[in-house]
């Protein structure tokens, strides 16, 4: 073991040298806050598919709590479920549901930043009814539903 110390030595005290110490320190990823935009935004970005009249993906983001609030993230995970994930769940009644249906399959999930990051993607959306319908109106319109059913 001393023999490997030994051997070791040198290279150890090149990366303690000062050529090393005028580095910057290295910022740990996903420690930054996630930038929030001034607005709402929508970007539409067109792809091929096979069938052009459904396969749309409609994202919808929103910040959610510090990655450290512990409580309300478990709290938003269960109301995320309950939002989406059954045959019963209200945004699944009203965008899978309906008649006529705006997509075929509705998930949600909470990426981990220093802030949450809120999503809720529908997938399978009919074209036709992505362009005329206000996604955003009717999923806020099922949140202010839900809220006052409690």
């Amino acid at each position: 073991l001393r023999d490997l110390l030994t051997a070791c030595a040198p290279t150890v005290e090149t990366i303690r040298s000062s050529r090393f110490k005028g580095l910057a320190p290295m910022v740990r990823p996903f420690s930054t806050e996630v930038p929030r935009p001034d607005k709402q935004q929508e970007v539409r970005m067109e792809f091929p598919a096979e069938d052009e009249s459904t396969g749309a993906i409609c994202e919808l983001c929103w910040h959610g709590p510090e990655w450290s609030d512990l409580e309300n993230v478990v709290a938003l995970k269960v109301l995320l479920a309950y939002l989406c994930e059954d045959s019963i769940s209200p945004l699944r009644k009203a965008l899978v549901e309906s008649t006529p249906p705006l997509c075929g399959k509705i998930s949600e999930g909470l990426h981990e930043y220093k802030t949450q990051l809120i999503n809720i993607t529908l997938k399978s959306c009919d074209v036709e009814q992505l362009s005329k319908r206000d996604v955003t109106s009717e999923v806020q319109a099922v949140f202010k539903a839900t809220a006052k059913a409690e």
